[in-house]
């Protein structure tokens, strides 16, 4: 599936909603480090403006994508919260 399919999927809403990029492993949307491997941004806006809302870069795709889009190359980010019990 290319990322515009996965795109295309995530915008008719048909993925399970904990399985979109934002909650990815492979995604980041730190505004700093946006601004850093972003040339030219820091000219247009910023890493911090608000039309950016919750975008970032999926480290597996080499892109700028929403948090809502969704591929097949999914992988849950880890929470310090999800630590196992004993």
């Amino acid at each position: 599936m290319s990322v515009w399919e996965a795109l295309a999927r995530a915008v008719r809403g048909t993925p399970p909603a904990a399985a979109h990029c934002g909650a990815c492993r492979h995604f980041c949307n730190d505004p700093l480090l946006l601004e850093q491997r972003t040339p030219g941004l820091p000219v247009l806006s910023s890493g911090f403006a608000a039309a950016r809302a919750d975008d970032g870069l999926c480290s597996a795709h080499s892109r700028y994508l929403p948090a809502y889009a969704v591929c097949n190359r999914f992988q849950r980010r880890i929470q310090a919260n999800d630590a196992p019990t004993r």
